[in-house]
């Protein structure tokens, strides 16, 4: 591969990346919902500038070596991914129909390439190659782990229609037991706040959203206050939204969430997972859950079959089934 190449990738990902921060900050200039505040900036530039530095560095000299090449497609990767969001939140929130908004929540929906160029580099550094052919498989199935949205109706049903569970890689720990529980769910590994507000317009276009809803997300990207209004919007007054706090790093996602309970308690209701499970030997790594902790996750959403519906008294109203002002990616479940 030439070394114009790699300078090429180098710069585009970086003006890139610097136009992403452009385009979230002229969204939240307008009151859109945005992605990144100003730390969350700075944050960007640096994920997508030290690997594309660092791979051009190193491609400049070792041309043939294939872990350059891979910092420098996963800076892009990052760069393209979050200017992708904030194109589809500003021009979603100006134009619900804007071609421009729906090719960037497209690109925004694919966020599990964001998680191929780490486990690349995991494999193959610092040659390029694989330990031995044997790792092929592993690899292969290592790529595939995010995987594909995964539907599951419950075994019992305890309320008609069954609660709606939607959630990422830490809820597939406790399939079976939300099943059981009665929960209709919907899941996929690597799955963000943006999506799971693609899942809930879907449903509602599709006249197939529940009573209650609950998400838990956060785990892979934050969520905002401005995400769960969005939720709120799309579910409509009559729906009660549950919202799972995450362990783990995310703080700003407990925050938004915890104030959203707080600020509207009759529509959003706080399952404090991360306050629940603390000190616990719930999980194997911080996150996914062990038997134990997928029983105990199970009854803490178990909560959300005896929650109340709220009247229409909130300060929402309800979008169409294309989505609302405000709104961000919107994608097929």
């Amino acid at each position: 591969m030439s070394r114009a190449l790699a300078w090429l990738i180098a710069v585009t990902a970086v003006a890139v990346a610097i136009a992403a921060v452009i385009v979230n900050l002229v969204a939240a200039g307008r009151g859109a919902q945005h992605s990144l505040d100003v730390v969350g900036s700075v944050l960007l530039v640096l994920a997508v500038g030290a690997p594309a530095a660092v791979g051009l560095f190193v491609a400049l000299r070792r041309p043939r070596n294939r872990v350059p090449w891979i910092l420098l497609g996963g800076a892009l990767s990052v760069a393209v991914l979050m200017a992708g969001d904030a194109t589809a939140n500003l021009a979603l929130y100006d134009d619900r129909g804007s071609t421009v908004g729906a090719w960037g929540a497209l690109v925004a929906f694919q966020w599990p390439v964001l998680f191929l160029w780490p486990l690349a580099l995991a494999y193959l550094f610092p040659d390029g190659r694989l330990p031995s052919p044997r790792w092929r498989p592993v690899a292969a199935a290592a790529c595939a782990a995010c995987g594909g949205a995964r539907h599951y109706s419950p075994s019992k049903t305890h309320r008609s229609p069954a609660p709606l569970a939607i959630g990422d890689s830490v809820m597939m720990g406790a399939i079976e037991p939300l099943r059981r529980a009665g929960f209709e769910i919907d899941v996929r590994g690597c799955r963000q706040m943006s999506e799971g507000l693609g899942v809930l317009s879907s449903r509602r276009g599709a006249g197939a959203l529940p009573n209650v809803v609950v998400v838990a997300l956060g785990n892979n990207w934050t969520v905002s206050i401005q995400e769960i209004r969005r939720a709120m919007r799309i579910i409509g007054p009559r729906r009660v939204l549950g919202m799972v706090t995450p362990r783990g790093a995310m703080a700003s996602a407990r925050t938004s969430i915890r104030a959203a309970g707080r600020r509207w308690p009759d529509r959003v209701k706080v399952l404090d997972w991360a306050a629940r499970s603390a000190g616990k030997a719930w999980t194997w790594d911080g996150l996914h859950l062990t038997p134990a902790g997928a029983r105990g996750f199970t009854r803490l959403l178990s909560q959300a079959k005896s929650w109340p519906l709220p009247g229409d008294t909130s300060e929402f109203g309800e979008d169409p089934p294309g989505g609302g002002p405000g709104g961000g990616a919107i994608a097929p479940p």
